[in-house]
């Protein structure tokens, strides 16, 4: 290979390299950056609001976020989910299938 097509190939791959980048940043690693507290106090709001239905609304906005193509929201109601998930697993809630 030469060095013309080396760098066409490179050319023409750029924009897909760059959306699954950027679909990377968006969904994983930027929800991340959302300060647990934040979290907290969104579930904890949930789960004062109707702590019965607490998941049931997360799960919600998460697929809300998910049919809007929102991947930060998406992201950020996939955390407060979990939280709501671990709280109820304390009290001794089963979850079999989530996804």
């Amino acid at each position: 290979m030469s060095a013309i097509e080396i760098s066409g190939y490179a050319i023409c791959l750029a924009p897909i390299w760059g959306t699954l980048l950027w679909h990377i940043w968006e969904a994983v690693i930027s929800p991340r950056l959302i300060s647990h507290t934040e979290i907290l106090a969104k579930a904890d709001e949930l789960w004062a609001h109707d702590d019965e239905r607490a998941f049931d609304i997360a799960c919600t906005e998460e697929h809300r976020a998910w049919h809007y193509c929102d991947s930060f929201e998406q992201g950020r109601w996939r955390r407060i989910r979990e939280e709501i998930m671990r709280r109820e697993r304390a009290r001794g809630s089963t979850f079999r299938k989530v996804r």
